[in-house]
């Protein structure tokens, strides 16, 4: 017997096991209608966890076709159905495969891509309610269409550039199709653009008393991303790093080891000249060097944020104290917020950025800087508050994805 929707969405939003005993095949989630991914950690029991991130086997393979037909609805929003195989290709894009390599537990990523799959579909449903019209919309898609076309280099190789990345021409035109609702909805929400009766819904004039307030509060900010609005900041470093993660299938425990070993070898080539660090990237890194450099950060953020991703080691933070542009910082294992290891971590000190002090009020760049900030925060608390009340209207089963998605935006804002 199928397990219910409500069950089934009520156990993996609480945390703990959705996995109930089938007694019929319809009770299987679909698994390899998604690609496998690296497999960092035990796996969880919850309803995909199995399905989506555990390696293929040849009886996967032998009932694909059998398991899509057998595919269920596990949850409601709108009018729509979500079903388990929608849900697998979801949790196969990018974004989550990273996080799941990166060692976060799988119900965590289930439960954001429900929350975030919640608040897409409704806004894509509210852009289509409020008359935007469908000719304008399919005319934008067709443009956006053709100027992707032509910067691939023509239709052919964009079509290549799409089945790369796991999409058909007909799926990347339904997403711009639903995206420009979406955005439509949300830049009348925030009153940037007329809605469909030509009218702007809210008035977005800044008074000017508001900059010079807001540049006096943000020089004296203890927060650095405050500072940085008047371009006061501190002493940043730009790192690359190597990332060496356990084969698909296997665990940290089994091969953190044989990993450690790895990287110890190749910090010691590094040092006697033997190899460098964009060689080794190249040769070991799990994406193969193609990440750029992490976002620049001071030794004060990186003291607060690398404990909890390297245990209770200053590593990191002691190697930049003395480390200068082109040194290489001795292997780091990383772990998880449960306190497991999944990776292990070689950095590479790529640019120091020096100390800056505060721009002038006076010039008309800083004024058009603060206005578009201030701007950008009433227009998120704008968005915030018609979304909260499309999200009270709308109709979402069960109910606790409802209130999920509710907190997640108040927390977020």
């Amino acid at each position: 017997m199928t397990p219910t929707l409500h069950l089934l969405l009520l156990a993996v939003l609480a945390g703990g096991s959705a996995d109930p005993a089938p007694t019929s095949p319809a009770s299987s989630p679909p698994a390899s209608s998604v690609p496998t991914a690296v497999t960092t950690t035990e796996p969880a029991a919850s309803p995909w966890t199995r399905s989506v991130w555990a390696p293929a086997t040849p009886q996967d393979d032998a009932i694909q076709a059998a398991r899509r037909l057998l595919d269920y609805g596990i949850a409601i929003i709108g009018s729509r159905v979500v079903t388990a195989n929608e849900m697998g290709e979801i949790l196969n894009a990018p974004k989550y495969r990273q996080r799941q390599a990166e060692g976060e537990e799988d119900q965590v990523l289930i439960v954001d891509a429900l929350r975030e799959l919640t608040m897409t579909r409704l806004e894509i449903d509210a852009g289509i309610a409020r008359g935007f019209p469908a000719d304008l919309v399919n005319d934008r898609v067709d443009a956006l269409i053709a100027q992707n076309q032509k910067a691939a280099g023509g239709p052919h190789r964009f079509a290549k550039a799409l089945e790369a990345d796991g999409m058909t021409p007909v799926t990347y035109r339904k997403y711009l199709k639903d995206s420009t609702y979406r955005f439509a909805w949300q830049r009348w929400a925030k009153g940037e653009d007329a809605g469909p009766k030509g009218r702007r819904s809210v008035d977005r004039y800044i008074r000017p008393g508001m900059l010079a307030v807001t540049y006096d509060l943000s020089i004296e900010s203890p927060l650095e991303a405050q500072k940085d609005l008047v371009g006061k900041s501190p002493q940043r470093f730009v790192l690359r790093r190597l990332h060496l993660a356990p084969q698909v299938g296997q665990s940290f425990s089994s091969q953190g080891d044989k990993l450690l070993r790895t990287a110890r070898d190749i910090y010691d080539d590094i040092q006697s000249g033997d190899s460098d660090f964009q060689g080794a990237l190249v040769s070991y890194d799990l994406d193969q060097g193609r990440k750029k450099p992490l976002q620049p950060a001071s030794l004060a953020t990186l003291v607060s944020v690398m404990p909890a991703l390297h245990g209770a080691g200053e590593t990191l933070t002691a190697f930049l104290r003395t480390a200068a542009v082109g040194d290489v910082s001795e292997p780091m294992v990383a772990y998880n917020t449960s306190g497991q290891g999944f990776a292990v971590f070689l950095y590479e000190l790529a640019e120091i950025q020096p100390e800056q002090a505060a721009q002038s009020f006076a010039t008309l760049e800083m004024q058009l800087k603060l206005k578009r900030h201030l701007t950008d925060q009433v227009d998120e608390r704008r968005l915030l508050q018609k979304q909260l009340i499309l999200l009270e209207a709308g109709h979402v089963f069960p109910e606790a994805i409802k209130q999920d998605v509710a907190a997640s935006l108040l927390r977020n804002n």
